[in-house]
């Protein structure tokens, strides 16, 4: 299943350092669902947060306090 392309309004630039065959294969998922490299880190990412516990656990907590300290002052 590929990806839909999905442009974002506003972007940061970034540098990565990557093992060449894992760039390799990113690059050839790319070509294959027509998507950029961008678009590939953005859904990638986008899947780590959503499935991996530990991260909602702590994000969660760290939200829920922001917003305690936003309506305590």
């Amino acid at each position: 299943m590929s990806i839909p392309g999905n442009q974002r309004t506003h972007t940061e630039s970034v540098e990565l350092n990557v093992c060449s065959e894992t760039l390799a294969s990113i690059e050839e998922y790319c070509q294959w669902a027509n998507i950029t490299l961008a678009e590939f880190i953005e859904e990638a990412s986008e899947c780590v947060f959503e499935n991996d516990t530990e991260w909602k656990k702590h994000h969660y907590k760290l939200v829920s306090l922001t917003k305690a300290d936003s309506i305590n002052s």
